[in-house]
């Protein structure tokens, strides 16, 4: 084992006299703790050296990871980028009053094509293509209040009830009926007026030239006051 280690001094260890013994193994034990913190600093070098090493190599592939992210991230915003698309919005004067809700429709999708999310922008641009009465009107109220239209639901809401007739007008108008309603609707109001006149036909309500005729009498009747 002394050969082993090296040390010509131990080759003879066991043929040396007794009284030389314990010095010879002190000077054994010295060599062999010393070539263990030797053996023990050479490894503990080498664990540094490795953890330094990979703390490099991390750090480098950290550096690389996010230079790729970097790339990615900025090709794909390239990839998903949305461009706005230039439209003709008609222009709203409020004379053709029952056109306002396709104007609005029109203005929204008009927002939607030039990217616009906010509501205040959606506004300002519905209020860029209004002329005449209506501009008028919309900067009145601006005038007023400055924010009369704080939002496009206000803004499409207090329009419509300044323009936008109701809907009953709109059902009821005389150019969105065929003959066959406009026929119910006058049948249906001679009805009426013939129901007034069988509940009322006993007191004074009703003429009293009609409170001794016949029925087709009082249909003539009151079919003449339906055409008036």
């Amino acid at each position: 084992m002394a050969q082993g280690l090296g040390d010509p001094a131990l080759a003879n260890f066991l043929s040396c006299p007794p009284e030389q013994h314990v010095p010879q193994m002190e000077q054994f034990e010295k060599f062999v703790l010393g070539h263990r913190m030797s053996a023990s600093e050479a490894r503990s070098h080498e664990v540094v050296e490795s953890i330094s090493n990979t703390h490099d190599e991390l750090l480098h592939e950290q550096a690389r990871n996010e230079a790729l992210n970097r790339t990615a991230e900025t090709l794909s915003a390239r990839s998903i980028q949305l461009r706005p698309i230039g439209m003709e919005t008609p222009k709203f004067d409020g004379t053709a009053a029952r056109t306002i809700v396709l104007w609005l429709l029109a203005i929204k999708q008009c927002g939607v094509a030039q990217l616009i999310e906010d509501d205040t922008r959606v506004v300002s641009c519905a209020m860029f293509h209004f002329r005449g009465k209506a501009s008028e009107w919309a900067y009145s109220a601006l005038m007023a209040d400055i924010k009369a239209f704080r939002s496009w639901v206000i803004f499409k809401t207090r329009i419509c009830a300044m323009y936008h007739p109701p809907d009953n007008e709109v059902f009821f108008a005389p150019d969105k009926l065929g003959d066959f309603y406009k026929t119910m609707c006058r049948k249906c109001a001679r009805c009426r007026h013939l129901l007034v006149w069988v509940r009322y036909r006993n007191t004074l309500r009703c003429p009293r030239s009609l409170m001794d005729c016949d029925m087709a009498q009082h249909v003539r009747f009151f079919s003449e006051r339906c055409r008036r």
